[in-house]
């Protein structure tokens, strides 16, 4: 038996998405206080357990959905586990990402003016 049996949270913890990613809809959002001041937290939809967010975390968000918190009500994000220093120590953490994450855009090579790119001759293999 695990203490967290006994004892559960109701917030997310990175142990909780189990090294995976997980895609949630956000259902709802409360500020609540704390002893370091007031922070967002966010619950979902389909579960009980909260987000309490960080201030990257509801940046992140902010950065995806704008700054009204009303306009993420029924949004979707991924919450993926990660690492992060804190008091000087690595330690587990939730991070987001928005859901489905769009590709890098890879822009298209260009030739520098005057410089027409040099084509290799047929037969010439990559020095690597």
């Amino acid at each position: 038996m695990e203490l967290n049996d006994i004892y559960p949270s109701q917030t997310l913890k990175a142990e909780d998405l189990k090294g995976q990613d997980c895609t949630v809809k956000i259902a709802g959002y409360e500020s609540v206080s704390f002893d370091a001041g007031p922070k967002l937290v966010l619950s979902f939809a389909g579960t009980d357990k909260t987000l309490v967010c960080n201030k990257t975390n509801s940046q992140t968000v902010a950065g995806f959905y704008g700054t009204n918190l009303e306009n993420w009500i029924g949004k979707e994000i991924t919450l993926f586990p990660t690492q992060t220093e804190y008091a000087g120590k690595q330690v587990a953490c939730i991070r987001v990402r928005l859901h489905p994450p769009h590709p890098p855009a890879t822009p298209e090579p260009q030739a520098l003016p005057g410089n027409p790119q040099r084509q290799p001759p047929e037969g010439d293999d990559p020095p690597f």
